[in-house]
């Protein structure tokens, strides 16, 4: 027999035992992989799953919140001030879903809703219209949002920086540059001139 052919051969058969040993650790490691990958879908599905009923739990919550804060507000005169303070509670909370520091909690369309509801039993609130007005901001409704910033503006007897701020953006918004730039010199102006 030729060396050449009996190395060639060895090497041969040391290459088919690789392949002979190397495969079914192989297929041992996929079958792992796809064992954990299952685990990991599994767990990802039970916790979608999970999601949607606190979701629809906090759904029904937040309607029935809705609800009675409706038929406690509409069970008081109109000129009684407990309407006003109630009506604060929506306000309140539309404040937090368009001015949250986390931005993944802003929620405009249900910050709408409840402003409105604000505005409906607090129309002289200079708060319940500039809530409004920066979650018509948040929606993009510019026209809207300044709008209620003004209303805002004329209930109070000082104006704020949100609202001059909130003005001068929705004005840049729509392309007013000029009206925006002297708006917002107005809030840099209130900013210096606020307390600290």
């Amino acid at each position: 027999r030729n060396p050449s052919q009996a190395i060639l051969g060895g090497l041969l058969a040391a290459v088919i035992l690789v392949f002979a040993v190397a495969g079914p650790l192989i297929a041992i490691r996929q079958a792992k992989l796809a064992r954990d990958e299952f685990t990991a879908r599994q767990q990802a599905f039970d916790e979608a799953r999970r999601v949607r009923v606190v979701y629809r739990q906090a759904t029904q919550h937040y309607t029935q919140f809705v609800e009675l804060l409706e038929t406690l507000i509409g069970n008081l005169p109109q000129d009684s001030p407990r309407r006003s303070q109630l009506s604060s509670v929506y306000n309140d909370l539309a404040w937090f879903l368009v001015m949250s520091p986390d931005p993944q909690l802003w929620d405009p369309p249900h910050a709408r809703d409840l402003s409105e509801l604000a505005v409906r039993h607090a129309p002289n609130d200079a708060a319940c219209w500039q809530t409004l007005g920066v979650t018509h901001y948040r929606m993009e409704n510019w026209k809207d949002c300044q709008e209620a910033l003004r209303k805002s503006r004329s209930l109070q007897s000082q104006t704020t920086g949100f609202d001059l701020l909130f003005l001068a953006m929705a004005s840049l918004q729509q392309g007013r540059r000029d009206e925006a730039a002297t708006t917002y010199r107005q809030f840099q102006d209130w900013r210096q001139d606020a307390p600290s």
